[in-house]
């Protein structure tokens, strides 16, 4: 009995290594992330991913890990655009390893449809992430 269960642990183990995020974390990772705003601007919106390289998400996520390198994301801003209706933009985005990167609408002060942009609104290592050797 022990020895299925040790076999079975050991199967688990392989299957989680062998999923997207191990391999993304193997390369040093960097990640998208939507959570954080600018109380004191108020150009400033949140937003949420829609889309990566073409993959997309149902309900869009607020942080996402990704392998280093270009990316094309889709994202939505939270304030309603034209008609009422949410807004999404392209954005290309080259992420460094380790880096997390924080990201957000911008729109402006008189908005006319479709005027927003997707904006970096911050930066900062990520803990515990080892870079891939060169």
């Amino acid at each position: 009995m022990r020895r299925i269960l040790h076999l079975l642990a050991a199967a688990l183990v392989a299957a989680c290594a062998n999923t997207p995020d191990a391999a993304v974390h193997s390369q040093g990772y960097a990640i998208v992330d939507f959570t954080r705003t600018q109380p004191d601007d108020p150009t400033i919106a949140p937003a949420a991913l829609l889309a990566l390289d073409g993959q997309a998400f149902i309900n869009g996520k607020a942080r996402e890990h990704v392998a280093p390198g270009f990316h094309y994301l889709r994202v939505m801003s939270s304030r309603l655009g034209q008609n009422a209706r949410m807004e999404s933009m392209p954005f290309a985005i080259q992420a460094a390893p380790c880096t997390r990167y924080f990201l957000a609408a911008r729109h402006p002060v008189r908005q006319t449809p479709k005027q927003w942009k997707v904006v970096v609104i911050g930066e900062e290592p990520i803990d515990y992430c080892t870079p891939p050797e060169s």
